[in-house]
């Protein structure tokens, strides 16, 4: 191994403790999955997942790319040693679809906390799942390359796949899952899925739905020592908000506004706090010359955000100055640009065919009024 991390850090002082633990559960691994690894594998650690995150970009609190392993490993947050190793120890076996190969990975984990939100094994939170309908449907997953992103709801994709996992080796053995590991590919294109849930059928005798429905079925009538219900149904609540804004925004930049407005007010109900919900609402509502419910959004937008917020800030300003201009009402319309300008804002973003900020907006919206571009005749 070789390692990275921050000075001063618990990766730091713990080292030689992560050392020879990593290295035990390496050796097992390649007993267990019958492969040898050669080389070196590097690892950052970082110490927690916000620095992770801004650094990197990736949700996850763990990943791995290659021969690099990337884990937050801090005082609030230590995901589990084993997580990472499996996959980089796996990809000697094949690289499946994440259903498969995240399931391997969160199923050898020994304490699993999905995210630091409770200790509970795999299946009593599929169970607690399975109770609020929240379970993602298996040719959904399948058909993802990756968790981590908001529009994969991890926190419930990690354990489900552990879950339908556990049940594929308990029930068909390690034979038959070692294979579709190793026939299975993690591929975006279509014509590579459809064959992936072809083999599946070939390996397991019975389609990937058959399987749901059984495992599902298992779930429901097996007991374990339960997980508080509040517990699921606030995991679920906080994976389903950022699941509908992403889901809106795609609608929306795809072209499907009133798709958009509909996913992104479900999003505002379920959750009236959440900034960025309001903000993709409101643009929706502008879209699609609801100028009235746009602008209401915009303002909360406003008296909502933060420093942290000065993007949708800026723009709810510009655009709620916009708004007011083709209403002809200048004086509110000029305070809303003057807000805009004041905070200096400078995120890029295309509009009206060319990139652009807020603050030139602001600026332009101050010079004279908005008058919206003519579209072209069809």
């Amino acid at each position: 191994f070789i390692f990275y991390y921050f000075p001063g850090s618990d990766a730091e002082k713990e080292m030689e403790r992560i050392i020879i633990q990593r290295e035990k559960i390496l050796q097992k691994l390649q007993k267990d999955f019958q492969v040898k690894m050669s080389g070196k594998a590097i690892f950052f650690f970082y110490p927690d997942a916000e620095a992770a995150r801004k650094l990197t970009g990736h949700r996850a609190d763990g990943w791995t790319y290659g021969r690099t392993i990337v884990e937050v490993y801090g005082p609030r947050r230590k995901i589990d040693p084993s997580h990472e190793l499996v996959h980089l120890v796996a990809r000697q076996l094949g690289t499946p679809p994440v259903l498969l190969a995240e399931g391997l990975a969160t199923s050898k984990e020994k304490n699993f906390d999905n995210a630091g939100k409770y200790r509970a094994s795999v299946e009593d939170w599929c169970r607690a799942f399975l109770r609020e309908n929240a379970l993602i449907p298996l040719s959904v997953l399948m058909d993802y390359t990756s968790f981590g992103e908001d529009l994969t709801r991890p926190r419930i994709a990690y354990p489900e796949a552990a879950c339908f996992t556990n049940y594929l080796q308990e029930t068909y053995g390690w034979e038959k899952f070692r294979r579709a590991y190793a026939e299975l590919v993690n591929d975006p294109y279509p014509a590579v899925q459809e064959k992936n849930l072809t083999l599946f059928e070939s390996i397991y005798g019975k389609s990937l739905r058959e399987a749901e429905s059984d495992w599902k079925e298992r779930l429901s009538q097996a007991r374990g020592s339960g997980l508080p219900a509040s517990v699921g149904r606030k995991v679920v609540v906080e994976e389903t908000d950022p699941y509908l804004v992403a889901r809106g925004r795609a609608l929306l930049t795809s072209g499907s506004e009133e798709e958009a407005e509909k996913v992104l007010t479900e999003a505002v109900i379920l959750d009236g706090t959440d900034l960025e919900a309001r903000f993709w609402l409101a643009q929706a509502y502008h879209v699609r010359k609801n100028l009235t419910a746009a602008l209401t959004e915009y303002e909360k937008v406003i008296r909502m955000g933060d420093r942290t917020h000065l993007m949708e800030i800026a723009w709810s300003q510009v655009w709620a100055g916009q708004i007011l201009d083709q209403s002809g009402k200048r004086e509110e319309a000029l305070l809303h640009y003057r807000a805009a300008e004041s905070l200096h804002e400078r995120s890029q973003v295309r509009l009206e065919g060319r990139i652009t900020t807020s603050l030139e907006a602001a600026r332009q919206g101050i010079a004279h009024p908005y008058v919206p571009p003519e579209l072209p005749p069809e």
